[in-house]
């Protein structure tokens, strides 16, 4: 008895952590794009792509392409800095389960 009392709680705690998973996947999105110099319109390798005030970006690749994933969905502050660049800021929106596609062209 005491057996299958502990493999229904493990069950039930299975369950619970799935749909949990499953709740918070579906409540982010994710920002992708592109990154340029402004002047030439070559991709800009190197680039730190951030959300303002979390602990989410990354850098661009040699096609100036950048990708942040699980964005909680909302309202954001999209910022871009280069070394020699001026940073460029976007407001943006993130929507559950979507990718939304911000590119940039900074300036020397």
């Amino acid at each position: 008895m005491r057996v299958i009392r502990v493999l229904i709680g493990f069950a039930l705690l299975l369950g619970v952590t799935s749909w949990s998973s499953a709740e918070a996947q579906q409540a982010t999105g994710s920002l992708t794009g592109v990154v340029t110099d402004g002047a030439s319109g070559r991709p800009l390798s190197a680039a730190q792509v951030f959300i303002e005030g979390t602990g989410l970006g990354g850098l661009t690749n040699a096609s100036g392409r950048y990708l942040i994933v699980n964005v909680p969905a909302g309202q954001h502050r999209l910022r871009v800095e280069r070394i020699g660049y001026t940073a460029g800021v976007q407001q943006v929106t993130v929507t559950a389960g979507q990718a939304t596609a911000r590119d940039f062209a900074l300036q020397e």
